[in-house]
Parts: C-alpha cells; sequence; structure tokens
C-alpha cells in the first residue's frame, strides 16, 4: 500500500510541487548511507534512517498534503529540505568518525598548490590585501560572509523564484529545490570520497 503511494507522488508531481519526488530521493539517499555504515564499518547507526523515517511519515499524510494551497506545499517543502541538508551535513560527519577519521589529502592538494603558485593561493590573498591596513583585516570576514551566504542564498532563491511562477506553473519550483538537495548529496558525497580538513587546519601556521 505504501508503495503505492510513493509510486502515485513520484508520477503526481504537477500536483505536490515534485516533494513527492524529492522525499522519495532522500530516502533513497539515507538508505544508502545507511548501507555504507553496516556494509563498510560494521556500525547499525539508526541515525541515518531519521529522514526515511521522516518521509514515511509524509507519505502517511500524502493525501492531506497535497489538498493544501500552494503556497503551504512550498512552505512544507522547505521541511525535508532543511532535514536533508541539513541532518546530513552533521551525519557525514558522524560517518568520518564511526570509520576512526578518513585519511585526508590535505598534503596531496597543499604540494599541488604550490606546485602552481609556489606557495597557497590563501597566503597569495592574504599577503596582497594585507597592503590594505583595515580592509585587509576585514576580509577574512567577508569570506565568512560568503560562505554562510553561500547556503542562505539558494533558499532566498527558491522564494523569489516561486513568487514570479505563475499559479499554473507552480510546480516548477520542484525542480529548483530538487537540484539544490541533489547538489548537496553529491557535496556530501566527495566529502567522503576526497576527506580534507582545509589548508587553515592542515597548516595553521601559515595563516594569521
Amino acid at each position: 500500500m505504501r508503495e503505492f503511494i510513493i509510486q502515485r507522488a513520484w508520477d503526481n508531481f504537477h500536483r505536490d510541487l515534485g516533494l513527492g519526488r524529492i522525499q522519495a530521493f532522500i530516502m533513497a539517499y539515507n538508505s544508502f548511507l545507511f548501507f555504507c555504515s553496516i556494509v563498510f564499518f560494521g556500525t547499525f547507526d539508526l541515525y541515518f534512517l531519521i529522514p526515511v523515517f521522516f518521509g514515511l511519515f509524509f507519505f502517511s499524510f500524502y493525501k492531506k498534503f497535497i489538498r493544501l494551497r500552494a503556497h503551504k506545499k512550498f512552505l512544507i517543502m522547505f521541511i525535508p529540505m532543511l532535514l536533508s541538508i541539513g541532518f546530513n551535513y552533521f551525519l557525514i560527519g558522524r560517518l568520518d568518525r564511526i570509520a576512526g577519521g578518513f585519511e585526508r589529502y590535505d598534503e596531496f592538494f597543499l604540494n599541488f598548490e604550490k606546485s602552481l603558485f609556489d606557495s597557497t593561493l590563501g597566503m597569495q590573498i592574504e599577503n596582497f590585501v594585507g597592503q590594505f591596513g583595515g580592509f585587509g583585516q576585514f576580509q577574512f570576514d567577508l569570506m565568512m560572509i560568503s560562505y554562510f551566504l553561500f547556503y542562505l542564498f539558494p533558499y532566498i532563491g527558491a522564494l523569489r523564484f516561486y513568487r514570479q511562477l505563475r499559479h499554473d506553473k507552480k510546480y516548477i519550483i520542484g525542480r529548483f529545490l530538487a537540484s539544490l538537495t541533489i547538489f548537496h548529496s553529491l557535496n556530501y558525497l566527495c566529502y567522503l570520497l576526497v576527506p580534507v580538513t582545509g589548508p587553515q587546519h592542515y597548516v595553521p601556521y601559515m595563516y594569521t
């Protein structure tokens, strides 16, 4: 019965704004992480299945969900998105701890960067902006602000994009949010395949 509901949600993306498909992807992705934790590290960790349980809960109320107004559906869509993007970021770190810490590739990338620039590009930027006094000290804060806005702007963009869509085209917002979910999911897999800490942690003596 539940498989039938999930299949209907997959086909009914015009009415649920694509949330059924997004939720199905999240459930498959987290089931994959759970599978990896068992097969490769021998750990039965139910934390990895929390988004899956949320998905099953969502599909239990799917009939009521599709009867909601479009703007309410849109707001509800942010819940699994935040759960997937925010909580899965935590889970990748948890998987790293379960593995006892993946082998880091910082040295490889540091040597590659030095071969290109004779030092790190970050050091060259720091030395350059250091010539501008107070502004040079502020550049690190600007970089940190940019980093946080990188995660915030897609949601602001989703709000603006949704408001510009005609009523009969609101379902297109699902493509935007699905792309965002898939992007972050692939990004997290890269964290596992190519684990690094970043030069400010690997060689902190090079940065002021």
